[in-house]
């Protein structure tokens, strides 16, 4: 699952709480934007296990065909989540 939070909206903390909690602790919310907007994850069954390394090659790969440069996001994300190891575990 991913959805969009605005992140000045008043109920920002209990909407993350409750996706937290519906998806048995396998969520993570990307740090907010300038813009108010905060990306919420949130994992089914099948567990997510990536490292760094691959998010910044799947991120290189993305901007070479697209444009879009998700690398700052990779690099907020290293600053306000906890990473174990340098993984991202859902």
């Amino acid at each position: 699952m991913v959805c969009n939070l605005l992140s000045h909206r008043r109920g920002h903390a209990a909407s993350t709480k409750r996706i937290h909690k519906a998806f048995d602790s396998r969520s993570i919310v990307f740090p907010s934007l300038d813009s108010g907007n905060a990306i919420a994850f949130g994992a089914g069954e099948e567990a997510i296990d990536v490292t760094l390394a691959e998010m910044r090659e799947q991120a290189i790969g993305l901007k070479k065909s697209t444009g879009l440069d998700l690398r700052p996001t990779i690099s907020r994300l290293q600053l306000v989540q906890s990473l174990p190891g340098g993984r991202l575990l859902l």
